[in-house]
Formats: C-alpha cells, structure tokens, sequence
C-alpha cells in the first residue's frame, strides 16, 4: 500500500509540474510535444498522467513483483489518479475562494 501511495504521489506531482511548470525546458518540451502530437496532452491531466503513469510504472512492477503487463494497468490507474486528484483540488479551491 506504502508503494502504490508513493507511486500515485510521484505520478500527480510529476503530471502538476509538466502541465503548469514555467521552466524554459519545460516549456520548450511542451511546444514540442503541441506541434508533433496533440495540445490535449499537455492540458490534459488524463493523458498526461497516462504517460506520466507509463513512465513510473517500473517502479510498481519491481516493487509488486509483476509483468510487464501490468505497466498498462498501473498507467490508467496513474491517469484516473491524477485526474481525480485535479478535480479534488479544484473543487476545494473553488469552495475556499468561491466563484470569483
């Protein structure tokens, strides 16, 4: 349980700082990625976190001891995560400062 915490963390902050970093490589990677795939996986918490996801996902497979079938799995688990936990911050937001 420790481990898949650990991973969930790890996804969502490292999906928050590719979608919302200033940082000029960053940036730079995300222009990249808008030009030769797709604007929605750089605004998109889901897709990103999907890849985010797949890119943690070794990290679950030697820690569960599973296949590397699993990498999939553990990467729309990383995705619905970091979607849910966007939608949950959000929403505090929204309920601290109101509708603005």
């Amino acid at each position: 349980m420790k481990d898949l915490i650990i991973y969930s963390i790890a996804c969502y902050s490292l999906t928050f700082g590719f979608i919302e970093s200033p940082n000029e490589l960053i940036v730079s990677l995300r222009e990249i990625i808008k030009d030769d795939f797709s604007e929605k996986l750089i605004k998109c918490y889901h897709c990103s976190g999907f890849w985010i996801g797949l890119l943690l996902s070794p990290y679950l497979i030697y820690q569960f001891d599973t296949s590397f079938i699993w990498c999939f799995v553990y990467a729309l688990y990383g995705a619905g995560m970091c979607y849910l936990l966007h939608i949950l911050e959000d929403y505090i937001y929204f309920l601290r400062h109101g509708e603005d």
